[in-house]
């Protein structure tokens, strides 16, 4: 239908957007958030990955998620979609993020 394609098109912008910003980050917090969020690895095998303890991938990826959360309060408008699904805009005045 229309709008599920409409729909669709505005999550793959959204996400767009979203690596975007993921790839301004400095490698080592893009490195840990990848793994760890996109590739949904567990915190050993990021740790393994990354050449760190387990104990200092957990701090690498709080503080990427952290990072994450600062750039893209930067870069992006959030609201909730008439249907509840979080949604964002790029900020007026901003460019989307080049990939």
């Amino acid at each position: 239908s229309e709008n599920s394609a409409d729909e669709e098109l505005v999550v793959d912008e959204m996400n767009e957007c979203i690596r975007g910003v993921i790839d301004t980050l400095p490698p080592d917090y893009r490195a840990a958030i990848v793994l760890s969020n996109l590739q949904d690895l567990s915190v050993a095998e990021t740790a393994e990955i990354l050449g760190t303890s387990v104990t200092a991938a957990k701090v690498r990826i709080h503080r990427a998620k952290a990072k994450l959360r600062e750039a893209l309060n930067e870069e992006c408008d959030f609201y909730r979609s008439d249907s509840g699904s979080l949604r964002c805009d790029v900020k007026e005045g901003r460019s989307p993020p080049q990939r």
